[in-house]
């Protein structure tokens, strides 16, 4: 790629290797590689992660050095399978969403640092039949940065439990219920170095799909079942329990 942060031109070079090896024939895999890539971001792609971002902040693309993946994937019966996969990648300028201590009111801003995440993460897919499947997810994070005190804003820890019941190709319910743990934060809009920790939440969804055609369909998708109240980012609040609804229409 020949993109940088400064406006130069410059290029960058990256390592693109796949391996996988059949331990049991169709049944279990072990797999591994290291890659890396430059991933450009814009003003949207930022506020659609965060809408709480002050505006005029600096775009940078995120430049993912390298990235060494192994894990192992397979089938536990014939309707159960599972992936069980560890990394450890190299960012340079990783954004990481702080409070603005330069703003009179509460506004996000970002930082940018070089950092290193070392990631675990575990699947787990049951397929009951044709029409119902469930899975349960896990992930965990470690993060080292540079600059910056800590990482803000991202948990070390997620789980999510999730499910998917198609009812005779007219309904189609779906179903997510994600916990996400504590985070850290800018506790005050003065001091970058006072820090506070986001509490934990789970938080549960329903979708409901109704297919008229294979064009048409109508939609229903109940959030926050659960009522939980809990901070996005550090002073912004989630909704509480809403529904959104609508029609689509693919051409």
């Amino acid at each position: 790629d020949l993109s940088s942060p400064d406006g130069n031109t410059r290029p960058y070079l990256y390592p693109e290797i796949d391996l996988k090896y059949a331990v049991i024939r169709d049944v279990l895999f072990a797999y591994a590689g290291l890659n890396g890539s430059l991933t450009h971001r814009t003003f949207r792609s930022f506020t659609k992660e965060n809408p709480f971002l002050i505006s005029g902040f600096e775009i940078r693309p995120l430049n993912k050095q390298y990235d060494f993946f192994l894990g192992m994937k397979g089938a536990l019966s014939s309707k159960s399978s599972f992936n069980v996969a560890a990394n450890y990648a190299s960012y340079q300028d990783f954004a990481i969403f702080i409070n603005d201590t330069a703003s009179a009111i509460n506004q996000m801003n970002i930082a940018y640092d070089k950092v290193k995440v070392f990631h675990l993460e575990g699947e787990l897919l049951y397929q009951h039949s044709d029409i119902l499947e469930t899975w349960l997810k896990a992930s965990y994070d470690h993060y080292t940065t540079q600059e910056v005190a800590e990482m803000y804003h991202l948990p070390n820890l997620r789980l999510s439990f999730g499910g998917r019941f198609d009812m005779g190709d007219k309904f189609l319910f779906t179903t997510d219920l994600y916990m996400i743990g504590v985070r850290k934060a800018i506790s005050g809009l003065d001091d970058y170095n006072s820090t506070l920790t986001l509490n934990a939440y789970a938080d549960l969804n329903l979708g409901v799909e109704y297919r008229y055609s294979p064009v048409l369909s109508a939609f229903l998708q109940f959030n926050n079942l659960l009522a939980a109240k809990y901070e996005l980012w550090n002073g912004f609040a989630a909704q509480r329990f809403n529904v959104l609804g609508g029609f689509s229409y693919r051409f």
